[in-house]
């Protein structure tokens, strides 16, 4: 069961496989049509009506996929459930489509086309659903895309959610812990701070609305996505944007001090792995110049890869050139009392472990590039709050680790404002700052911005 922002980017990810078949459907039923000979006559296409045709489909097709809200296919969806949900939206739209080449005058369209394609459709659209399904049920078998959730409650509904989420695995959903509301105190909350979340599910009673109140509030503040079985009404913080969900068959009220913009995220998500894969293209003459340099000057590893904590508090492993010497890890504690840097986090200006092609690398952020990768795997983006150690995480207050609820990124508000001039206390002010403002324009300006600091070489 798909929880939050990715039930939503679940169901356009579907919509656009759909198109996707759908066009390949319209393709091979031209082909079979034109090698399809029946009563002597061969098949004259004019070309003009086809690609109006084709166009008229997509249009069609994409109003009435996006209409279903149901259009997830769960693992739990029966083989006949998906038939019947494909071959509604394909009927509808083939009796529209004939009733438009019927009333419009001219419009001359090879019925039989039209069947073929309608069954082609059919087919595919099946045939894609139960892979999609497949490949859903495979990952979530492989502990992969699961979220991560943690419940606190009383009663009957805090057990029967419990059990649904422990028997339902292939729902894409796993239960990290679960605690009693009576005895959930301030130590189990701070525990959960540092735990990789997705979702914390309140399912109490209307007597724990105090409780309730005072740990939705926090959990809201530090980021992380809350939901409310209903049972009252709460007194909670103006700012946390409130959405109402039906999941296991109860209802829920979700809360969440960032904008929910399935849609927006969705994209956003979409042009960063195109743009990933183009740049790693363009980039790769430089990847292997880069790669013999570190071999003849600093020998191996030529990439250092490093844990850090990314979006919700997944744990990744980023990549980079390495531009210190062997060991620079160990000499970090040596260190400490020269960071310049205020808060959990660690950083000198003029830092021994890093080498003269490491500065060099560093100057023009060259050695971030490998992060490409990164983005590529979705576990970052191009703009976000750059992703922290978990060493950093576990010493940040609630509000702090709202920054890990947007998918870290190459560049931020932060870098592009002063970077290691601001200190810590601002430096998370300015993440708050682009959550709140985030939009694929404003990360646009960020980009537009970076260029000539990283052209400048601001980079250390």
């Amino acid at each position: 069961m798909l929880l939050g922002n990715k039930r939503e980017q679940t169901r356009i990810s579907l919509v656009l496989l759909d198109l996707l078949m759908t066009i390949f459907a319209f393709a091979t039923s031209l082909f079979i049509r034109m090698i399809l000979v029946i009563d002597n006559n061969s098949f004259r296409m004019n070309f003009e009506y086809y690609i109006l045709l084709f166009f008229l489909i997509l249009l069609t097709w994409t109003i009435l996929l996006s209409s279903k809200r149901d259009v997830q296919i769960l693992p739990n969806k029966s083989f006949k459930e998906i038939v019947y949900d494909v071959t509604t939206v394909v009927f509808i739209g083939t009796i529209f489509i004939l009733s438009i080449t019927f009333l419009v005058k001219g419009f001359i369209i090879s019925r039989l086309f039209v069947i073929i394609f309608s069954l082609t459709n059919i087919l595919f659209l099946v045939l894609e659903r139960k892979m999609y399904q497949y490949y859903k049920i495979t990952k979530y078998n492989k502990n992969e895309g699961l979220s991560d959730i943690v419940i606190i409650g009383r009663n009957q509904a805090f057990k029967q959610i419990s059990q649904l989420i422990k028997s339902h695995r292939d729902w894409g959903v796993n239960l990290v812990a679960e605690y009693e509301i009576d005895t959930f105190n301030d130590d189990k909350a701070r525990k959960i701070k540092s735990m990789p979340i997705d979702i914390i599910i309140f399912a109490g009673s209307k007597k724990d609305n105090e409780i309730i109140e005072k740990y939705l509030n926090l959990f809201t503040e530090s980021g992380i996505k809350t939901m409310v079985n209903i049972d009252g009404m709460f007194n909670l913080n103006k700012n946390n944007f409130i959405s109402t969900q039906s999941i296991f068959g109860f209802d829920f009220l979700e809360f969440s001090s960032n904008k929910n913009e399935p849609l927006l995220m969705y994209l956003k998500y979409f042009f960063d792995k195109v743009s990933a894969v183009i740049l790693m293209i363009l980039f790769s003459p430089g990847y292997i110049l880069v790669s013999i340099l570190i071999l003849l000057f600093m020998g191996r590893p030529i990439f250092f890869l490093q844990e850090r904590v990314g979006l919700n508090g997944k744990i990744f492993k980023m990549y980079k050139f390495r531009t210190m010497v062997k060991g620079a890890e160990e000499m970090t504690e040596k260190l400490t009392e020269k960071n310049e840097m205020t808060g959990p986090v660690f950083k000198i200006m003029v830092d021994p472990r890093i080498t003269a092609l490491g500065r060099l690398l560093r100057k023009y952020s060259i050695d971030e590039t490998p992060q490409f990768f990164n983005i590529l795997k979705g576990e970052m983006s191009f703009v976000g709050p750059r992703p922290p150690l978990l060493k950093e995480v576990k010493d940040y207050e609630f509000w702090h680790r709202r920054r890990l609820s947007m998918r870290p990124g190459l560049t931020c508000l932060w870098q592009i404002s002063g970077r290691n001039e601001i200190d810590f206390t601002d430096w998370m002010y300015k993440d708050m700052e682009y959550i709140d403002k985030w939009s694929l324009v404003y990360d646009l300006a960020i980009l537009l911005r970076t260029i000539p600091i990283v052209l400048k070489g601001k980079g250390i």
